[in-house]
């Protein structure tokens, strides 16, 4: 081994990749070492490995070989605008898992992280609504959606809670419907602002499937919101966001790499 080699490896072992809340810019960040437990300035998430650390901020290009495919996850900070397979490095992606559904009821209520909770919503006629117990910064990630799989759009457009999916053939669309609250997660109670300007998170499609991510900072007691209006089709990030992705009635969802559907 050479000296080169030799310097290269200790630098590798060095590193302590942390997801960590940058409490000042109220965003989530990769830490390539563990903040000092007296710095208030962070607050560690969960420790990375080094090699999953090394596959953020891998750009895509148009030399891929790709012609159509969601592996992508668009970065819309002014910085970047860019692709990337997987996530950015300077402004990541958490994703926060759904709690598990052991309990009898309805599953998509039980599902909802501890973090938030279900109730009425304070804007007329929303019905339930999903608030924050606490603060929830930027680049935390939700999802996937989750529902039955059909192929019927009158289904979905009857029961008003479907994603429509596209797939790299756009004239065979699949929807994913959230109507039945034993099939669904806790996502389904999110609703939608009367203004675009009024979200706090978006969606995106990524592997054929939903999420959704915080784009702002929310605030305790403050209730999560996505935009369901025409602009949708651009928040769906895919490589195919020259194609329309379209609301299907009341609310929207996600597919594929999803235990829960139903087939």
């Amino acid at each position: 081994m050479s000296d080169d080699d030799s310097e290269g490896n200790d630098t590798h072992l060095q590193m302590d990749p942390h997801f960590v809340v940058d409490i000042v810019e109220q965003r989530v960040r990769i830490l390539q070492n563990r903040p000092d437990e007296n710095d208030d300035n962070y607050v560690c998430l969960e420790k990375i490995s080094v090699e999953e650390y090394e596959t953020f901020g891998q750009l895509w290009t148009d030399d891929t070989g790709y012609e159509y495919d969601d592996d992508y996850i668009f970065c819309e900070h002014p910085d970047c605008e860019t692709y990337y397979f997987g996530s950015c490095r300077e402004h990541p992606l958490f994703l926060v898992k759904d709690r598990e559904s052991n309990r009898n009821g309805l599953r998509a209520r039980n599902t909802i992280p501890a973090f938030l909770r279900i109730k009425k919503s304070e804007m007329p006629n929303a019905g339930l609504g999903v608030y924050a117990n606490t603060f929830i910064p930027i680049g935390i990630v939700f999802g996937p959606f989750e529902g039955v799989l059909v192929n019927d759009e009158s289904k979905v457009e009857r029961d008003g809670y479907a994603w429509q999916i596209r797939g790299k053939d756009p004239n065979n669309s699949l929807f994913l419907d959230a109507s039945d609250e034993h099939y669904s997660n806790w996502m389904r109670y999110i609703n939608s602002p009367y203004d675009e300007n009024e979200q706090n998170i978006v969606a995106f499609q990524y592997n054929g499937a939903v999420y959704y991510r915080v784009i702002r900072p929310i605030t305790a007691n403050e209730e999560l919101l996505v935009w369901y209006g025409d602009s949708y089709g651009k928040c769906i990030v895919a490589k195919c966001r020259q194609k329309s992705t379209r609301r299907i009635g009341h609310h929207h969802i996600p597919i594929e790499k999803n235990p829960f559907v139903r087939y």
